[in-house]
């Protein structure tokens, strides 16, 4: 039930999560940290060092080495100060390494710093010569291309992001490309990416299976992300596997998509919505029923105002949460109108007064 909860607590409280912009995404997307890199290691950690105020670490791999045979060596600084993110490696950690700055100073070994955070999970060290690849200053497409095929979810993310980078000319050849890796992504953090990319670029996603990850997807800014493109670029065969999708899904599965019915604006849903308020009792039919109330229209009017006379305070606090939402007039003067009908001892009176009062500002903040 936590489980259930928290999936539907995650699509709602999307909309709050997309105003923060970038904020969310510099928390989670590894390409914002990778890109301020100035070259990248690979390696594993064979030896570490904790000095008066720094940790080093000594890397096998890229930079092979031993004190003891007296070859050259190259120690990585762990990021200090005051509020830094250090990465806390152990023995043994093997991935990919962001380099901040290398210097020559007078010690026995060469010192590097590495980013705060700058670690990245890898276990195929051979993928570091297309990373840095992807630091050129010079585009490298290809090498973006061959790491969307990372069995590393971290390394996949960083190529999901460089695709972002501003001025690149991107052929028909790499978009088709880029939608066949996302259409068979899994992973809900390289999800998030891809979305993040086409809502960014204002890509065109041609398949119809991309609306499927609003209900099936357990990670909630999944489920917003994809909301949010196809309300800005969803087509049609996209809208009608929403529908496609509500037939076979579960009653936690249906409450997502019924939400995202009434972001869309699908009054051609509205036949689904009527069948479960007929026929299910439960939270999900009242979300059916505030869906309908948000989209209606005149065809809907006479099944709104039937709701509204329900003996069910829980039916016609839904019915107004719906009306007070809609964008058309016609809501308004029905929560208007049904506002007026109630005694002031109506249980439902001061809900009532408040949307009345701010329908859609109301509505919004209730996180409801």
């Amino acid at each position: 039930m936590n489980r259930i909860l928290s999936s539907i607590t995650g699509f709602i409280c999307g909309a709050f999560l997309l105003q923060q912009g970038n904020a969310l995404l510099a928390n989670d997307d590894p390409w914002l940290l990778f890109r301020n890199a100035q070259s990248v290691v690979a390696g594993e950690v064979t030896q570490i060092l904790q000095e008066e105020r720094d940790l080093l670490y000594h890397l096998t791999g890229a930079t092979p080495g031993n004190l003891n045979e007296g070859s050259t060596v190259i120690w990585w600084r762990e990021p200090e100060g005051a509020g830094t993110e250090g990465i806390g490696a152990q023995t043994g950690t093997r991935g990919a390494w962001l380099v901040a700055t290398e210097t020559d100073e007078l010690f026995p070994v060469q010192v590097a710093t590495l980013l705060p955070r700058g670690f990245l999970r890898m276990n195929d060290l051979s993928q570091v010569k297309d990373l840095n690849l992807l630091l050129d200053e010079i585009p490298q497409p290809e090498a973006a291309l061959r790491l969307l095929h990372s069995p590393d979810t971290a390394i996949r993310r960083v190529a999901i992001g460089w695709w972002s980078r501003s001025g690149l000319n991107i052929t028909d050849e790499q978009r088709t490309e880029i939608e066949h890796v996302f259409s068979h992504e899994a992973d809900p953090g390289c999800q998030r990416s891809f979305l993040n990319l086409y809502l960014q670029n204002k890509w065109i996603y041609t398949g119809a299976g991309i609306s499927e990850l609003i209900p099936y997807s357990e990670d909630g800014t999944v489920s917003w992300l994809t909301l949010r493109y196809l309300e800005k670029h969803g087509n049609t065969r996209q809208r009608a596997r929403l529908i496609s999708a509500w037939i076979v899904s579960n009653d936690t599965e249906k409450e997502k998509i019924a939400l995202a019915f009434r972001d869309l604006k699908m009054r051609e849903a509205h036949p689904w919505l009527l069948k479960e308020i007929a026929e299910n009792g439960g939270r999900l039919r009242l979300t059916c029923i505030e869906v309908l109330a948000a989209t209606g229209d005149s065809t809907s009017e006479n099944v709104i105002q039937s709701l509204l006379e329900s003996d069910c305070n829980s039916t016609r606090t839904a019915v107004m949460k719906g009306l007070a939402r809609s964008n058309n007039a016609r809501g308004f003067k029905i929560l208007n109108s049904a506002f007026q009908k109630l005694h002031v001892n109506d249980p439902i009176f001061q809900r009532a007064q408040s949307l009345k009062k701010s329908p859609r500002g109301t509505a919004l903040r209730s996180g409801e």
